[in-house]
């Protein structure tokens, strides 16, 4: 069976959290590089939405702050044995909430990715 040498890693105001995957089943990898990447899409969603608000001058009254002072970064990073890939999304000057909620979102993808059967 085909297996990667992977770390996923959250860093957030420069405190990394890492969640090393050794040997880690092939298909486990797709399946977490697809959530992932599900993920990332939707915060990239929620970016533009932020960013033409602040753009057009949107009040963020009753809702979550626009601007603030949290940097944030996800990679995922493996070895195949004959290569290596890896991504990383980086976020800076997020508010707190905006973190707090992008972290949860890209750890219940990982979370969904990594339940299963234990291949």
């Amino acid at each position: 069976m085909k297996t990667v040498n992977a770390t996923f890693t959250v860093t957030r105001e420069g405190i990394t959290t890492a969640y090393p995957l050794p040997k880690l089943a092939y298909a486990r990898y797709v399946t977490l590089q697809i959530a992932l990447i599900g993920a990332l899409v939707q915060l990239t969603g929620f970016g533009t939405r932020r960013a033409a608000q602040l753009v057009e001058d949107v009040p963020a009254t009753g809702r979550m702050p626009l601007r603030g002072t949290n940097d944030l970064t996800f990679s995922l990073v493996a070895d195949h044995g004959a290569g290596a890939s890896s991504f990383s999304a980086s976020y800076a000057g997020i508010s707190s909430m905006g973190a707090d909620r992008s972290t949860a979102l890209m750890m219940q993808a990982y979370n969904g990715a990594m339940a299963g059967d234990g291949d």
